[in-house]
C-alpha cells in the first residue's frame, strides 16, 4: 500500500515519536522546523529548516509559513501536515484557507486553538465553565503591576500568554517572583522584551500534583477517547519540563478534562494538564496543548496510537478509537531525572534511596530507542557541548 507522505512541522521530542509511529506503518515521513536531532533519525525521509528562521519567535512563523506556502512546499502537495508546536499552530490557524488549498490539514477551530495558545483567555474559559483555575490576575502594564503589587499573593508567576514567545528568547516557562519588588523587577524585563504575560499563584506542592487528559475531538464536538496520566518529576523541578511520566486511569482527571474540552470548541487533538491543590484538594487547570505533546511516545507505548490514528483519519483509512490502555506504564529521560534527583535532594525533598525506589520499575525511555538510537547521541552531544560552554538548560 502506497502511503501518502506527512509533513511534520515545528516541535521536537514530540516531532521524533510522531514520526516514528508513523514510519512504523510505512509513511514516507519529512520534517520541517524541528529540533536538529530530528535529521539523525531514520524515521524521516528528509528535514528541512526555512531559510534565515531563527530557533523561534514570530520571524520563525513567517519564515515558515512563506516555505509552506511557496515553491519549496509546493514539493508536499497533497501531503498530510501536522503542526507539532505552538508556532506551527498560530501558522495554521492563520493561515488555513490557504495551507488547505496544498495539504490535508487535521480538523480544528481556529478560534478556539488561538484562545489555548493564548493563557488568558485559556483561564477566561475555564472560569466560564466551572473548571478550577489558580487565582490569576490581568495587568496592563507596569504601571498597574506596581500599583497593585501588594494585592497578589506570593510566590507569583509571571506567566507568558504566548509560552513558545518566551521560550524563543529565555530559558523555561515563567519567571517566579517571591515579593512585590521581584515582581516589579520580573514585569519590567518581560515588558522590555516584548513578552506580554499574565500573574498566576503558585500552587503548592511537589510535581507528583501535575497530571494530565487526553483526547480527539471530532467535527461534531465528541471526545473520541479518553486517557489521563501523571507526573512523577520534572527537571529542573517546579518549573521545568517533564522527565518522568506514569499512565493512569482517573477518572476526577478525565471528567474535568472532558469539561473544558468540551466547553473549549476544540477540534482535534486535546491535552489539558492540572494540578491538584493540596490546600483545597481540588483539580486545577494550568495549560492546554491543542496538538501532540512531548509524552506522545508514552501515550502510543501505552496503546493509544495517536499519530496513526489521526494519520489514518486524514487520509480516509478505518479507525478504530480506543477504549482502554495500559495503566501504570511509565516513560523516564534518565539524565534529566538525575538532575532533578540532585536539585530535590540538595533541597531536602529527595533522597537517593527514595529515588533509587521510584526508578526500580520497568521502564521506556524518552528518546532512545535501539531501532533508532542516533538523536538521542545527537541530543546527549549537544548537552555534553552545552555543558562545556556553560550554557546548560
Amino acid at each position: 500500500m502506497t502511503r501518502r507522505p506527512a509533513l511534520l512541522v515545528g516541535g521536537g521530542t514530540n516531532t521524533l515519536s510522531v514520526g516514528r509511529r508513523l514510519a512504523a506503518i510505512g509513511v514516507p515521513v519529512y520534517g520541517l522546523a524541528t529540533t536538529p536531532e530530528i535529521r539523525f533519525s531514520r524515521a524521516f525521509r528528509e528535514v528541512f529548516w526555512p531559510a534565515g528562521a531563527p530557533a523561534g519567535g514570530r520571524e520563525n512563523e513567517e519564515r515558515t509559513a512563506e516555505w509552506l506556502l511557496g515553491e519549496p512546499g509546493a514539493r508536499f502537495a497533497g501531503a498530510v501536515m501536522l503542526a507539532c508546536s505552538d508556532a506551527t499552530l498560530r501558522v495554521v490557524a492563520r493561515n488555513r484557507e490557504a495551507l488547505a488549498e496544498r495539504f490535508t490539514l487535521d480538523v480544528s477551530d481556529p478560534v478556539a486553538q488561538m484562545d489555548m495558545l493564548n493563557k488568558r483567555s485559556t483561564y477566561e474559559i475555564a472560569t466560564k465553565s466551572d473548571v478550577p483555575t489558580p487565582l490569576y490576575w490581568t495587568v496592563q502594564d507596569l504601571d498597574e503591576v506596581i500599583e497593585r503589587r501588594h494585592e497578589f499573593v506570593y510566590p507569583l508567576l509571571a506567566k507568558p500568554v504566548f509560552s513558545h514567545e518566551y521560550e524563543a528568547r529565555f530559558r523555561g516557562k515563567f519567571r517566579t517572583a517571591n515579593s512585590p519588588d521581584e515582581l516589579v523587577t520580573e514585569y519590567r524585563e518581560l515588558g522590555e522584551a516584548g513578552i506580554e504575560c499574565m500573574l498566576v499563584e503558585t500552587i503548592p506542592g511537589p510535581d507528583s500534583l501535575l497530571c494530565s487528559y487526553f483526547t480527539y475531538v471530532d467535527e461534531s464536538g465528541e471526545p473520541m477517547f479518553d486517557f489521563t496520566k501523571r507526573v512523577i518529576r520534572r527537571c529542573p523541578p517546579m518549573r521545568g519540563v517533564a522527565c518522568y511520566h506514569a499512565t493512569t486511569n482517573d477518572p476526577e482527571v478525565r471528567e474535568l478534562g472532558r469539561r473544558f474540552v468540551q466547553a473549549s470548541g476544540l477540534r482535534g487533538l486535546a491535552n489539558v494538564e492540572f494540578k491538584r491543590d493540596t490546600r483545597d484538594g481540588q483539580l486545577k487547570l494550568i495549560e492546554c496543548n491543542a496538538r501532540f505533546v512531548a509524552p506522545d511516545a508514552l501515550v502510543a507505548a501505552a496503546g493509544v496510537e495517536l499519530a496513526q490514528l489521526v494519520y489514518r483519519r486524514l487520509t480516509g483509512e478505518t479507525v478504530q478509537w480506543p477504549t482502554e490502555y495500559r495503566s501504570g506504564l511509565r516513560m523516564w529521560a534518565p539524565v534529566d531525572d538525575l538532575r532533578a534527583l540532585i536539585a530535590l535532594r540538595r533541597a531536602g525533598e529527595l533522597t537517593v534511596p527514595a529515588w533509587l525506589r521510584s526508578v526500580a520499575h520497568r521502564q521506556m525511555l524518552q528518546v532512545f530507542r535501539w531501532d533508532d538510537p542516533l538523536p538521542a547521541v545527537a541530543r546527549g552531544a549537544g548537552r555534553v557541548r552545552k555543558v562545556l560552554t556553560g550554557n546548560y538548560r
